[in-house]
């Protein structure tokens, strides 16, 4: 469970077992297979309530700003504005099972059906009057098209019921010096997070954002790991977030030309809202950029679903030790074959304690799912870029898009991941580490449920769904929810692209997260 996770899937106790009788769901499994039943005994989730902060637009420094003096290349900053979708499932949603059924006693005294409450409040906290949409199947999907700030997202299950939520930010600047796409989690308040996969090289420009939720200031500790180690913070380790304000904190006025960096923060006094945000460009030719939400704990095996490489361009895997031993990590890539012989990839590698090393991914294009093991805890994440074809303006390059994998947690029972507000664009990729089935199901943006999606999976393999192959919603998807037959077997990702052809092409991605969180909170059992 990622760091990020805690807070919004906050664990307020230990709950007993709620155990439903087998009248609870009924109806017709809608668009799976027939002639297969898909037996799961139980799930779990986080409690009734779970707060989300999205991180708003890019902001970059005015000196970045200023004219090129060609038209075709911008004068100003990127997209002002971003769209927000979030999700909401009731613990006993039948979706979070693998099935799509409705049930009569998931309904209020009016007959009406019961789903999660859905709020959203701009970053000043007054509400933003959105409505909810819900469906008969306890999912509700909500939908900001666009805002000039970071909202909060507030999630409620119903009638006090534990809930699964997801909310995902997105921002595309179509042209210009910040051309890109990015869709980045929002997250609760925390008072930890890691981030790994920006730059302050030449043309680069990346900042870390502190956001306070509460009516208590708040300090952070701030550390930069460079390929040469801790960086010298120079005196700037701590800023002090004043309550309901923010802070930001421009990495390459302290760690500046570095080809890749990482960040950890830990607060005292209050948890804070982090994010970190990464723009790139060499000379006028723009390179993209990403909003980062906080990696997932440093773990000994990471599974990073949903690379995609585009053709002519090169990868890089980033990796990050803060422990104080050397590292030594194994890495290894798949594709939908099975394991996929990537030059670059296979050789062990060390990387120094305390610093941050880098492998390159050449040869190869196409969607991979790539994996490190190592004997330490490390962080790990992919850079990738998509090329256009064409040259903007007076540029000598052609642009491309940045794109950074993220790892994705195992999916111990289901996974929800909110989709973007332009569109299903893309593709769920998902990375089998064993045999098994998975069942995929769409949420509509009107809260119901679209046909099933049953797959047979390889291990060792990574198997892309079109966005064309996820059907049967009402309004466009929202969301989707992932249910593997075997515990822990399959890892995913949603790999995003632009909604307008001529704007492309543009990469984003964001891992699909664990409804389940284990350990405590409500387990719903089916009899």
């Amino acid at each position: 469970m990622t760091r990020s996770m805690r807070p919004a899937l906050a664990l307020a106790s230990v709950v007993p077992i709620l155990v439903l009788g087998a009248g609870a769901l009924v109806g017709p499994l809608a668009g799976g297979s027939p002639d297969r039943s898909v037996e799961r005994a139980e799930t779990t989730a986080s409690p009734s309530a779970a707060a989300l902060v999205c991180p708003g637009p890019v902001q970059v420094p005015k000196e970045l700003q200023g004219s090129t003096g060609d038209k075709k290349l911008s004068s100003s900053g990127p997209n002002g504005r971003v769209g927000v979708r979030s999700l909401g499932l009731d613990a006993d949603s039948s979706l979070l099972f693998g099935r799509v059924a409705a049930s009569s006693t998931r309904q209020d005294a009016d007959g009406n059906p019961l789903a999660p409450s859905i709020t959203a409040a701009d970053a000043a906290g007054e509400d933003l009057g959105i409505d909810t949409a819900t469906g008969d199947v306890g999912a509700s999907a909500q939908t900001i098209s666009s805002i000039s700030n970071g909202p909060q997202v507030t999630v409620r299950g119903s009638q006090d019921q534990q809930v699964v939520a997801d909310a995902v930010q997105t921002t595309t600047t179509d042209a210009g010096d910040f051309r890109s796409l990015s869709a980045t989690r929002c997250t609760g308040a925390s008072t930890q997070a890691s981030f790994l996969g920006a730059s302050t090289a030449s043309g680069a420009s990346a900042s870390l954002l502190l956001r306070s939720t509460t009516d208590r200031p708040a300090t952070a500790s701030i550390q930069v790991w460079t390929a040469d180690g801790p960086a010298d913070m120079g005196g700037r380790s701590q800023v002090v977030v004043a309550p309901g304000k923010e802070e930001r904190v421009l990495l390459e006025s302290i760690v500046p030309d570095q080809d890749v960096i990482g960040v950890s923060v830990s607060t005292v006094g209050a948890p804070l809202a982090m994010s970190l945000q990464d723009t790139e460009r060499d000379g006028l030719t723009p390179l993209g950029g990403e909003i980062l939400s906080d990696l997932p704990e440093a773990s000994r095996s990471s599974v990073i679903p949903g690379v995609r490489i585009g053709k002519g361009t090169k990868a890089q895997v980033v990796l990050m030790n803060e422990s104080g031993a050397d590292a030594h990590v194994q890495l290894a890539a798949q594709d939908a074959k099975g394991a996929a012989d990537v030059p670059g990839l296979g050789d062990e590698v060390t990387v120094p304690a305390g610093s941050v090393t880098t492998v390159p991914v050449e040869g190869v294009d196409g969607d991979l799912a790539i994996t490190a093991d190592s004997d330490q805890k490390v962080s790990a994440v992919v850079r990738s870029h998509v090329q256009s074809e064409k040259k903007l303006g007076k540029t000598i390059g052609k642009p491309s898009d940045l794109a950074v994998a993220q790892p994705a947690p195992a999916l111990r029972d289901s996974g929800v991941v909110a989709l973007p507000t332009d569109g299903a664009h893309g593709a769920l990729s998902l990375a089998a580490t064993d045999d098994t089935h998975v069942t995929v199901i769409p949420v509509g943006a009107d809260g119901g449920a679209g046909k099933s999606v049953e797959l047979d999976l390889a291990g060792d393999s990574a198997t892309d769904v079109p966005a064309g192959d996820l059907t049967g919603t009402k309004g466009g998807i929202a969301g989707l929810v992932v249910v593997p037959d075997d515990p822990d077997a399959v890892h995913a990702a949603w790999i995003q692209t632009e909604a307008n052809a001529k704007a492309g092409p543009l990469l984003t991605s964001v891992p699909v997260i664990p409804a389940a969180t284990g350990g405590s909170g409500t387990t719903v059992r089916l009899d």
